[in-house]
Parts: C-alpha cells; sequence; structure tokens
C-alpha cells in the first residue's frame, strides 16, 4: 500500500524548495528590471550633455548614437584602473551595480536592441590595441558574450593597420571607401582605440506613399532656401505641441518593434538653436495624443562620423582618456581614442496605412482633429527604444 506519510515530507520540501527559487528569479529579475529602468533614465541624461558637447563644434546636420556610446565605455570600463573607472563611469551617468548585474544589463539592452522588426540596424563595436598590451580575461570574456563586441591586436603605426581599420569600417556600415582614420591619427603613445558604428534604415508602420513625394522648398535660414524631396501621409499619429517650447513633437513607430522616432519641429523658421539650448525640456513627458495629421517631412540621410575623445573629457573624463592621460609607457590598458560612425536613412518605406476602424485613443469621438505637421525648416529627431534607451539622436538642418 501507498504510504501517503512518507512521500509528504519530500512533497513539501521540494515545494519550498521551488517556491524559493520562484521567489529568487521573481527578485532577479525585478532587481534587473529596476537597474535597466536607472540606465534608461541615466542614458537621456547622458544624451542630453554628449549633445551638448557635440553641438559645440559642429555645424550643419549630425548624428551621435549615446547609448552604443555608453555600451563600449562600458565595456572599456572592465579593463580600467579605479581611478580613471570612476571618472569614465560617473560621465556614463550609470546606475551603481556589481560587475555581474552590469554584465546582465547589457545583455539584456543588447537582447532589446535585436527586437527591430523590418528595418535594419547594423551595429558593430571593436577595440583596437596595442600589440603586447595587458588585456584582462574579464575584457575578452565580456567583449564577446555581452556586448557583442571585438577586441583586436594592431600595430598602430604600420599603414595596413590604418587600412584594416577603415576596410572594417565600411564594411560594417555599408559605405566602402570611408576614411575615418588616417596615419596621422596615432602615435607611439596609442593604446587603444574604440571604434562604434551603427546603420539605420527604418521601416515604418505607416509608410509614406511614394506618389505624394514631391520637390518643396526647406528653409535653411532666412538666406538660404534648398530644393527638397517632401514625403507626405495623411493619418493618425500620437502628437503633442508644447506651449513652452513652442515646438511640436510627433511620434513615428516601427514596423513590428517598439522602437519609435520622435521629431521634433520649432515653430520658428530659424527657432532650432533656440530649442537646443533647453535639449533636456525635449525628453520631459509630453502630453501626446492621437489626432490626424498632415505629417510633412523630408528625405534625407545623414552619415556622421565623430572624434569623440574632446567631448567626452570635457564631460568629466578629463585625465582618464587621451595619449596623456595615465602612464603611456606602461602596458596597462587605457582609452586614447573614441570614434564613431552613424549612418540613419529616412524614406517613404513602410505599409500602407490600414483603413481606419474607430479613432486613436485619446481622441474625442465627437471631433476628428486635424494638424499640420510640416518640416520644412531644421528640426530635432531621437529614435528611441523604450528597453535600452535613446538610440540615435541627431538634427536635420540643411539636404
Amino acid at each position: 500500500m501507498y504510504n501517503l506519510n512518507r512521500t509528504a515530507p519530500f512533497t513539501i520540501n521540494t515545494m519550498r524548495i521551488l517556491v524559493l527559487l520562484s521567489t529568487g528569479l521573481v527578485l532577479t529579475f525585478a532587481q534587473n528590471s529596476a537597474l535597466l529602468q536607472e540606465f534608461i533614465a541615466g542614458n537621456q541624461r547622458f544624451t542630453v550633455e554628449l549633445y551638448k558637447e557635440v553641438r559645440k563644434g559642429t555645424d550643419g546636420n549630425f548624428l551621435i548614437n549615446p547609448l552604443s556610446l555608453q555600451m563600449i565605455m562600458s565595456l572599456a570600463l572592465i579593463g580600467e584602473s579605479d581611478e580613471d573607472f570612476r571618472k569614465i563611469f560617473s560621465t556614463l551617468q550609470r546606475p551603481e551595480a556589481t560587475l555581474d548585474e552590469s554584465k546582465e544589463m547589457f545583455t539584456q539592452i543588447v537582447a532589446n536592441l535585436d527586437k527591430t522588426g523590418d528595418s535594419t540596424i547594423a551595429s558593430a563595436n571593436r577595440i583596437f590595441v596595442k600589440k603586447g598590451l595587458e588585456i584582462g580575461e574579464d575584457l575578452k570574456v565580456s567583449a564577446v558574450n555581452n556586448f557583442k563586441s571585438e577586441i583586436e591586436e594592431i600595430n598602430f603605426l604600420a599603414r595596413s593597420s590604418i587600412s584594416k581599420i577603415n576596410r572594417w569600417v565600411g564594411q560594417n556600415t555599408f559605405d566602402e571607401g570611408v576614411q575615418m582614420v588616417t596615419d596621422k591619427s596615432f602615435s607611439k603613445k596609442t593604446k587603444s582605440v574604440l571604434v562604434n558604428l551603427q546603420y539605420f534604415k527604418g521601416y515604418w508602420q505607416k509608410s509614406f506613399p511614394t506618389r505624394a513625394t514631391k520637390p518643396g522648398p526647406f528653409y535653411v535660414s532666412e538666406t538660404v532656401t534648398k530644393q527638397v524631396e517632401l514625403m507626405e501621409v495623411f493619418t493618425n499619429f500620437k502628437y503633442a505641441y508644447n506651449q513652452s517650447l513652442r515646438a511640436q513633437f510627433i511620434e513615428i513607430p516601427l514596423r513590428d518593434s517598439d522602437m519609435f522616432m520622435t521629431v521634433i519641429l520649432p515653430d520658428d523658421k530659424y527657432g532650432l538653436p533656440r530649442l537646443e539650448e533647453r535639449i533636456d525640456e525635449l525628453f520631459y513627458e509630453q502630453f501626446y495624443y492621437g489626432p490626424k495629421v498632415r505629417f510633412v517631412l523630408p528625405k534625407f540621410d545623414i552619415k556622421a562620423t565623430a572624434q569623440l575623445d574632446d567631448a567626452l573629457r570635457n564631460m568629466g573624463m578629463e585625465g582618464a582618456i587621451g595619449e596623456n592621460s595615465g602612464n603611456p609607457d606602461d602596458n596597462k590598458f587605457q582609452v586614447t581614442n573614441v570614434y564613431q560612425k552613424a549612418i540613419i536613412i529616412v524614406s517613404e518605406d513602410g505599409q500602407m496605412p490600414p483603413a481606419r476602424r474607430g479613432k486613436i485613443q485619446g481622441t474625442p469621438p465627437w471631433v476628428q482633429i486635424v494638424v499640420n505637421f510640416v518640416a520644412d525648416h531644421p528640426f530635432l529627431f531621437y529614435l528611441k527604444s523604450p528597453g535600452a534607451g535613446v538610440f540615435f539622436i541627431g538634427r536635420y538642418v540643411s539636404p
């Protein structure tokens, strides 16, 4: 006869173990989730500060990727000395976390960025290091396992190494022939060079019909007007107007993804500089609703290459990166240069807006609001993943 009393303790103990394991998993998930939310909030602050710095020395269109820069610099942190670690960590606006927690967090961020649906987001990171430089095992393993990056030893003074870097950049950004670095970029003091690449080609949930695209004026300045291909669509979007900033906001969701691009257009045709002065306010919560919008946007692409050493030093990494930081004669790992190349292509691609079945939530049922969002003058934009942070931020000021 089956003895229930003998098996009961085993069953109860097993259940206790399962409950404890489940509780532990829930707590770990909650901790990781809270850490990720802290990182995303820090990413927003880092984005604002980086934009301010890059803007100082840049005329015309520009594009930067704060999230990818945070990630490759966070990878480099694993190999840095304690003093440099603190300066870099603070500048990156990272949440306090153990090494294992940080690895898990960045693994999750990389996974979230992979959820791009039909859009093309190509990203590549590589740390080129001087031959013979001491590289810790943690840095090597984390590069591959947690950051989808690589570390490669090269001779920075060899012409073949310059060609190798440029060739790798071209292959990973679909921009063959690019010259990111030259033989004057490095010296015998160069220890490591961080190279960060991104390419974005979006497919929207609501496309711009190609038949509606036509040439039109783009008001660059009070004295300069240029012709540009203007796309146009008439459908419902998440839209907000900020009276204080005197600017319109519109969100363009990507197809089969939770990522979206936000375009911010000042009322004043030549008011972008004033808007940029208040860039931190652009990330405040806006009061979006869902009107029908006549949305006009230039077809554009931006290819931007930046050496970000000076910007990062001005933001708080002085003494932690660069040829004159640390001891150039030892073999310890240290960041010397940081390069980023970013490409964004914005065109009509997407699926045609479906036939409307009711109004978007937020639009009163007794009225259909119609607004005009005509981006025929300089504007700011950013691409964001709710599960990772601000991927791209830039401005478009001239065709």
